[in-house]
Formats: C-alpha cells, structure tokens, sequence
C-alpha cells in the first residue's frame, strides 16, 4: 500500500537540508542536498509506517495549505 506525506524542507545556516513531517510529531531527518534529504524523508517515512500501524490511519494535511505557509514542501511517498 502507498503512503504520502507532506514534508517540509528547511535549509540551515549551513546550507543542510532539514526535513520535518508536519503530521507526524517527532518525526525529522536531513540530507546534504536537498535529493539527498528526500532520499532520507523516504527512508524515515517508511521505517515509522512500518513500526506503527496507527499512523496509517492519520489523514495528511493537505499540501496546498502547507505551500501557503512553507517555502518548499514537498509530497513524500513510500510503500509501506
């Protein structure tokens, strides 16, 4: 089954990709580049799907009212 979630990029004084999930608490990654830091969005999405089935169940916000607030969103999909 496929999963997506909005994911939120912001870059550091350092230029590092940081990757939160807006619906999922406690949930963050990074990367180098910014393919590197949605490589790893994918990674971490799929490693919390897979170890908690109740998140399969949360409804996404939707990511139009994300973009609205967030310079660079981006829609992570993983198999799960």
């Amino acid at each position: 089954m496929k999963f997506q979630f909005p994911a939120i990029l912001k870059y550091d004084e350092t230029n590092v990709v940081n990757v939160f999930f807006p619906d999922l608490l406690g949930v963050f990654t990074f990367g180098a580049t910014r393919e590197e830091a949605i490589f790893m969005a994918k990674d971490v999405l799929q490693a919390v799907l897979l170890s908690m089935e109740e998140l399969k169940t949360i409804t996404p916000t939707p990511i139009d009212k994300l973009k609205q607030k967030f310079n660079d969103v981006v829609l992570v999909e993983v198999d799960a």
